[in-house]
């Protein structure tokens, strides 16, 4: 899987990843090409993906593919929040639920 995201003349790959597998077989390399490709082809400048430090086997196929390391990602991560008195809840809604207030909303 490789999911190519356009703004303007920049990409972003997310979502690249093979089936364990799948793995080990070149299948990285190609799929990378590929999406490079398709890229080239909408006539972007610039791709940039993240990857995890620790995933030693994808930062060597990206490095190899012709990218390079820019900057260091940090990833936040935190407990579900309370709830406090007063405070906006979030929830699920059915979707006919919500579309019943879009034109108020809106």
């Amino acid at each position: 899987l490789a999911a190519l995201g356009i703004r303007g003349d920049r990409g972003w790959i997310g979502g690249f990843g093979l089936a364990p597998h799948a793995r080990g077989k070149g299948l990285g390399r190609a799929l990378l090409a590929e999406v490079l490709e398709a890229a080239r082809q909408r006539g972007l400048r610039r791709v940039q993906l993240e990857v995890l430090a620790e995933n030693a086997p994808a930062v060597a196929l990206y490095e190899r593919g012709g990218f390079r390391r820019t900057r260091a990602l940090r990833i936040l991560e935190g407990g579900a929040p309370t709830e406090a008195a007063g405070e906006p809840r979030v929830g699920v809604a059915p979707p006919a639920a919500v579309f019943a207030h879009f034109d108020r909303l809106h």
